[in-house]
């Protein structure tokens, strides 16, 4: 069996340049400085499987993000040796995740990256589903669809959040998978983290006053803004509120100069791609998301109990 190691960091751009298939460049120098500025690099991130000679044959890099969430890439699989190499690396990165505190892996790969798939499947990982991308063009002049009666808006705290999305969790068909994996409040903190927060954008949907969903924007670079996530309770579903919800926060966005809305669905939700597709999104391009609870190795010695529970009972699907 070839060693494995964990990184040191006077080789980590030579282990960066292995994960993306790149020689070093001034582009890669730069990305790691990028990396280690932005404390994305911290010890134990990036592990290797060696040659005989101390070069690298496969090497992962583990990026952990608000919400108690890890991303694991892996460096690109050649052939049934390569493939068999970052099966035993992934394994092994998840191992050492026990000493993390995260309570998701997770990763997204090309809809026909198929060796890769197999490789994360091999390793514990379930598909959790094809996501499309979608993106609207925001147009200053667009005609907006009236609020229905009783529908109407405030700010979305982080106190007043949880139980309203452990509501709209209830039979959702937006990776259903992903229920119960995390606590209510990191989900928060993910979608938080996705960019820069403005409270305009991140606001409860109410009807007759009584919270019954939230939407929930953000704004990154080039006046592009993201749909983190929108979501309404079973009872306030199928009366057009969403549709007219994000028709009412295109104004908004168009206010703030946004040009671009940018979101992810499920490619399984055809509900929700059929309201996107009414409103002019546009699909352009499609990632397959896995994932692997860490949930287990979080325990509490003592007892072996698991320590990190959901906020809510679990349910059959949602969240």
């Amino acid at each position: 069996m070839e060693p494995m190691t964990v990184v040191s960091p006077d080789r980590y751009e030579e282990a960066l340049c292995c994960l993306v298939g790149r020689r070093r460049t001034t582009l890669m120098k730069s990305m790691m400085e990028q990396l280690t500025a932005a404390g994305r690099l911290p010890e134990g991130c990036l592990r290797a499987v060696l040659a005989v000679d101390g070069g690298f044959l496969a090497v992962s890099y583990m990026a952990v993000a608000p919400g108690r969430t890890v991303t694991i890439t892996l460096s690109p699989a050649r052939g049934r040796a390569g493939a068999e190499r970052c099966e035993m690396l992934l394994t092994d990165s998840c191992a050492a995740l026990v000493d993390w505190q995260v309570d998701l892996a997770q990763t997204l790969l090309g809809p026909g990256d198929a060796v890769m798939l197999d490789v994360y499947l091999r390793s514990g990982f379930t598909h959790l589903a094809d996501l499309q991308t979608m993106t609207l063009a925001v147009r200053r002049s667009g005609k907006r669809k009236p609020m229905p009666a009783g529908v109407t808006l405030c700010a979305a705290t982080d106190d007043v959040l949880p139980p309203i999305l452990d509501e709209t969790y209830i039979g959702t068909q937006d990776c259903p998978g992903l229920h119960g994996l995390r606590r209510t409040e990191d989900i928060v903190a993910g979608h938080r983290a996705g960019g820069c927060v403005v409270p305009e954008l991140w606001q409860t949907i109410l009807l007759d006053s009584v919270p019954v969903g939230c939407v929930l924007m953000t704004c990154g670079a080039d006046k592009v803004a993201d749909l983190a996530y929108i979501g309404l309770c079973p009872d306030a579903r199928g009366k057009g509120i969403g549709i007219a919800v994000l028709s009412h926060m295109m104004g908004r966005l168009s206010a703030k100069g946004v040009r671009m809305l940018r979101l992810a669905v499920d490619a399984s939700n055809v509900p929700a791609r059929k309201v996107y597709h009414r409103m002019g999104f546009r699909h352009s391009n499609t990632q397959r998301a896995v994932i692997r609870s860490t949930r287990r190795m979080q325990v509490e010695p003592a007892s072996g109990q698991d320590v990190h529970m959901t906020s809510t009972p679990r349910r059959s699907c949602g969240g």
